[in-house]
């Protein structure tokens, strides 16, 4: 098992490892963050996001959201 890692905010580096990993677009990939605001780079959380960050972060954390 390997791993390839980009700078989500970077669009054409996202494309690129999508590139590489000959992987289709549309199918999603994990994206690691450490806090709320690097979060909102990468995606648009909802009120449900804000709520569950602000009551289990720092800590571990895991949330499905779209792109």
């Amino acid at each position: 098992v390997y791993g390839l890692a980009v700078l989500p905010a970077g669009p054409s580096a996202v494309e690129a490892m999508f590139r590489r990993k000959g992987r289709s677009d549309n199918r999603p990939v994990a994206v690691l963050v450490a806090d709320v605001d690097q979060a909102r780079t990468v995606v648009e959380p909802g009120p449900a996001f804000e709520l569950l960050a602000a009551a289990f972060w720092p800590g571990p954390l895991t949330v499905v959201t779209t792109r």
